[in-house]
This record gives structure tokens, C-alpha cells and sequence, in this order.
């Protein structure tokens, strides 16, 4: 149906047309790149609404309606000042942890040409003492090793996070070892301990992602500041699919949310035992 019409305007008998931009003679190349340039922080509206694209999946656990209900969306907590990227994250969190889903191959040299490589998800989270969850950063990509594990440090730097997790089914001791040798590369951000929190996991991507759509079905979820990418991943992502592989925002989000205890999952293993070194 289209957006904003209702069922009793088809009842009524009356009749739509549903013309794509490109039908009008002064929407040109130049005005679908300007659009597009504008619309640069929304990709997902811009699929939609200009070029009319049907980008939902048959099976997402998610919805489009819950990342636009009222108190969900605050503020960016990440902003650029001085020259330096500081962090100003809701008065009302009371712990932050960084998710880590890794890809364990480079993609510069495991390129498959019948396969995308592989996103690392990295997405920042907290929780208030109200049990309310917050996406705080989602910084996910294509990233070799040695690039996701500095980013992922520095980003818990930037936001104080107490716990880095990260899931252990992926690389295991390679991963805890590549990020413990980042924990001290940004003294100018702060010095105190990181735990490395590993998550194990037993069960498939759509019983561990299930939970979590919960939340955000319940309003208990909040995102700081425009996060289309990951939205869009939660719309765009077909549960039903044995062979759709989950996205690596969708992932690392599930892990947050675990290691933040608003997430049970059945089967799930967490190793709490790593700890940082002050820096000398």
C-alpha cells in the first residue's frame, strides 16, 4: 500500500496511480544526484521514496514503524569538536559496552567475485538503570583484522565503555589477542581497564536475533542519532532465509544486547576473565 493511504480510500472506490519520479520531464540526472547527495545520511528513504524501490524482506523480525515511535531517537552521541571526535551519551546510562562480530579474512585477499566480503559489526550500546537499551554507534564495515580491532578499541575509548564483547565462534583466541594488542595505542583517550568479554554462541542468527526485535517491539530499545544502516539491516534481513547470512550490525547488536543482560539467550556461553594492563 502506499504510504499514507488508507484502506477506506480503496474502499471508496477511488483510483491511484503510483507514477516513479523519472516520469516527470524536469526530474533529470542532475536532480536525482542532487537528491542523492542531500539524502546522503538516509540511503534506505532514499531507495524508497525517490527511486521507489520495495526494500523490505518478506521474513524481518524487525519493523520500520518501531525506529520512529515517539522517545525513540535521541540525540548523536558522537560529535566532532576541536578537531577531535568526543562523546556526549544520555545523562541516563549507567554502563556502555562495544560489540565485536568479526570477520576473520582479509578482504583484500579472500575476494570471492560470487560473494560480497564479509562486514565486521561494531556497534556501541548502553542501558539505563530503568533496563532501557541504547544504540549509541554502529560503525560496522568491510574490514581487515587489524583495522576492526583498532576501531573497535578506539570507539570504546571514545565512549568509556567498560566491555569489549565479542563473539568467540569467530576466530577466538585471534580475535581476544588482536584487540589486546590495541587496548593501549590511545592514551590521549583514557587509560583505564577494558574487560574482553567473549561470547559463545550455540544457536542460529534468528533465535539469538529474536530477543532483541523484542526489545525494540516493546519500546525498550533507543537509537542515538540517524542509524540507517543498521535499520536498514533489521528491515532488510529475511530471518525466514537459511541461506540469507545475517548482517554484521544485526549481529554485533545481539551481542550488546546480551552482554548488557537485556538479552537472554539460551545456550550462550560468556567468558569474563580478560582484563587490561594500565598503561606503564
Amino acid at each position: 500500500m502506499i504510504p499514507g493511504l488508507q484502506r477506506s480510500d480503496l474502499a471508496s472506490g477511488a483510483r491511484y496511480l503510483k507514477l516513479h519520479h523519472f516520469a516527470d520531464p524536469e526530474k533529470d540526472s542532475d536532480w536525482l544526484e542532487r537528491i542523492r547527495r542531500e539524502m546522503s545520511d538516509t540511503p534506505y528513504e532514499f531507495r524508497r521514496e525517490i527511486l521507489m524501490e520495495d526494500v523490505r524482506a518478506k521474513g524481518a523480525i524487525w519493523k520500520r514503524d518501531w525506529f520512529h515511535r515517539f522517545g525513540f531517537r535521541f540525540p548523536p552521541c558522537l560529535r566532532k569538536r576541536g578537531g577531535q571526535i568526543v562523546a556526549e551519551v544520555p545523562e541516563e546510562i549507567v554502563k556502555i559496552v562495544v560489540a565485536l562480530d568479526p570477520s576473520v579474512t582479509d578482504p583484500e585477499t579472500a575476494r570471492d567475485p560470487n560473494r560480497p566480503p564479509d562486514e565486521t559489526g561494531i556497534v556501541a550500546a548502553g542501558v539505563s538503570a530503568a533496563g532501557q537499551g541504547f544504540i549509541l554507534a554502529d560503525i560496522s564495515a568491510v574490514l581487515a583484522p587489524a583495522e576492526w580491532s583498532k576501531k573497535t578499541v578506539r570507539l570504546a575509548r571514545i565512549l568509556g565503555a567498560t566491555e569489549i564483547a565479542y563473539e568467540k565462534n569467530q576466530g577466538g583466541d585471534l580475535v581476544r589477542d588482536t584487540l589486546q594488542q590495541y587496548l593501549n595505542h590511545f592514551p590521549e583517550l583514557g587509560t583505564e581497564p577494558i574487560r574482553l568479554v567473549a561470547v559463545h554462541a550455540f544457536q542460529g542468527k534468528r533465535v539469538r536475533a529474536e530477543p532483541v526485535a523484542a526489545l525494540y517491539e516493546q519500546g525498550r530499545m533507543h537509537h542515538c542519532g540517524p542509524m540507517d544502516h543498521l535499520e536498514s539491516q533489521m528491515t532488510g534481513w529475511d530471518a525466514t532465509d537459511p541461506n540469507a547470512p545475517s548482517p554484521g550490525g544485526i549481529d554485533a547488536t545481539g551481542i550488546a544486547m546480551h552482554a548488557l543482560r537485556l538479552a537472554e539467550f539460551r545456550a550462550v556461553s560468556v567468558h569474563r576473565r580478560v582484563t587490561t594492563r594500565r598503561l606503564e
